[in-house]
């Protein structure tokens, strides 16, 4: 897990380095920046699609942290997770974030430095804390809690 959520750091670094120093990578065409910002929410994307509807559910079996509210409700915070939470976090300031690229792409605006880092801002410490939490979570100190080696070896992966 950590491997993925290193790659996902590498790229925000990237693109926020920019922001802060108000100046694109020098090895970067503007197309390519705005498509390494683009790349970072498709991934992020399918990352947490897998994790939601593939990982977590699996994982839930046997630890809390993993599981989605039952009933009607389910998977729209109030009693979900800790990490479903910071997904729904993290995404409603991807959107933003995607849709401001986006219009950037297809000319509609012009990009902004600093604009796209006040829309980093508003999820970027949750992305991290998310990060951070979730491979904590999957560490094998603490799967050993709840999960025998046998078990987490026939987890289909």
């Amino acid at each position: 897990m950590d491997y993925f959520h290193e790659h996902f750091r590498s790229i925000w670094k990237t693109l926020y380095t920019a922001c802060t120093n108000n100046k694109r990578p020098g090895n970067l065409s503007l197309k390519q920046f705005i498509d390494e910002g683009l790349r970072l929410t498709q991934y992020l994307e399918a990352h947490h699609s897998i994790e939601e509807n593939y990982l977590y559910p699996i994982l839930a079996k046997k630890m809390p942290q993993f599981r989605v509210r039952a009933g009607k409700n389910k998977g729209k915070g109030g009693d979900d997770c800790d990490l479903l939470r910071q997904h729904q976090e993290i995404h409603r300031g991807m959107d933003i974030f995607t849709d401001y690229l986006k219009a950037c792409k297809n000319r509609e605006t012009e990009l902004d430095l600093s604009v796209l880092k006040e829309k980093m801002d508003s999820w970027g410490d949750v992305l991290f804390q998310h990060l951070d939490d979730e491979v904590k979570e999957l560490e094998a100190e603490n799967m050993r809690k709840y999960w025998t080696l046998a078990e987490v070896k026939a987890i289909p992966m």
